[in-house]
């Protein structure tokens, strides 16, 4: 009776052990079959397409912005991940600018990508294919400029160019991706027009590149007159071999014109030939010495014929009326020997203006 009594107790535990083991698998089944079908209507519902867009009006013309968002290169300072991402590392291509420039990155925190410039217009917008490796899809970004008045309304936009696969939108929807991608862009667009506003990284106007710099000064051995716009070659031609001459070891390059004064309206310059030298202890003849001492200054490069440099004059001063400067000094800089280069594309003119402190 003993050995058929435990056997019954034996059966019975196991049966409800079994029991048991149903009830809990069937608890696990439950709750997976659950999650699985509120996962596939969170796909159902999920969105189709990455797309984020935000859009921030910024202080500054559409190509002072431009110039910002047109290199790669640029970016390091008003992306939000290449500020606070302490782990991307970088890598450019052969160009950073115009349609081909590119970068790509790794990092422990925003995962791995790159990104491919395929459309730039002048001041109104660039286009990039954008990549992010863990999700093996290319998306459109884009940045779009359209002015307002002294101001600047800028866009910045992403769109997957395919379909999410309907088994990710789940994710997609669960991670919040885009309202994270639009706060960072709303902080991207907020560092963006701080260094808009600094001025700092550059101007582009008119294809002129705009920088702030300062001018380290120098001495130089000049010739100046006031004279009619008309007279202005001769007398620049006439009068630099003889500085050069008188200058001797002490001239330095390259060639420059200083203008003191320059009037539209009566077309006339208070203007001097200028030869920079390596000391001003030298026996000046003719000819005086005028020293530049070292100062701010804005300053942008010309290539093309003297006769078009007006052009790189109206960039100047196009960011001088937004600062609410004036230059103290314009010194020109003929980086090309005309004689010795045809080509008058390839010649080069650095046109400074100066803010030297009185």
């Amino acid at each position: 009776m003993i050995k058929h009594h435990t056997l019954a107790n034996n059966q019975s535990e196991y049966y409800l052990a079994s029991l048991k083991a149903k009830r809990m698998f069937k608890k696990i089944f439950i709750v997976i079959a659950t999650l699985f079908a509120i996962y596939f209507v969170l796909c159902f519902i999920g969105p189709k397409k990455w797309e984020a867009s935000v859009t921030k009006t910024i202080s500054g013309s559409p190509s002072m912005v431009y110039y910002q968002i047109s290199d790669f290169k640029n970016w390091a300072k008003w992306s939000p991940w290449m500020i606070e991402d302490t782990t991307m590392k970088l890598t450019y291509g052969n160009t950073t600018s115009g349609v081909g420039g590119s970068y790509s990155w790794t990092s422990k925190n925003s995962g791995d990508g790159n990104m491919v410039f395929t459309s730039q217009i002048l001041n109104e917008s660039v286009h990039a294919d954008l990549k992010f490796v863990d999700f093996d899809m290319i998306n459109d970004m884009m940045i779009q400029l359209k002015p307002n008045g002294e101001f600047t309304d800028v866009t910045w936009s992403m769109l997957s160019k395919e379909k999410t696969p309907f088994i990710q939108r789940g994710i997609q929807f669960i991670m919040g991706f885009f309202y994270d991608i639009k706060n960072d862009y709303n902080k991207g667009l907020n560092y963006l027009e701080e260094v808009v506003k600094s001025g700092g990284a550059g101007f582009s106007i008119n294809n002129y590149v705009v920088q702030e710099s300062k001018f380290n000064g120098n001495h130089y051995l000049i010739k100046r007159a006031n004279l009619n716009f008309s007279q202005i070659p001769s007398f620049f031609e006439t009068n630099f071999a003889k500085l050069y001459a008188v200058a001797g070891q002490n001239a330095k390059q390259p060639t420059s014109g200083i203008i003191f004064k320059w009037d539209n309206a009566t077309q006339t310059a208070d203007i001097a030939t200028a030869i920079p030298l390596s000391s001003k202890e030298i026996a000046k003849g003719e000819f005086e010495i005028f020293t530049i001492n070292g100062c701010k200054e804005i300053y942008t490069e010309h290539y093309g014929s003297f006769e078009k440099t007006n052009l790189a004059y109206v960039a100047l001063d196009s960011v001088m009326k937004n600062k609410n400067m004036l230059p103290s000094l314009i010194l020109e800089e003929y980086i090309t020997d005309p004689k010795a280069e045809p080509d008058t594309n390839k010649w080069l003119t650095k046109v400074h203006y100066l803010m030297i402190e009185k």
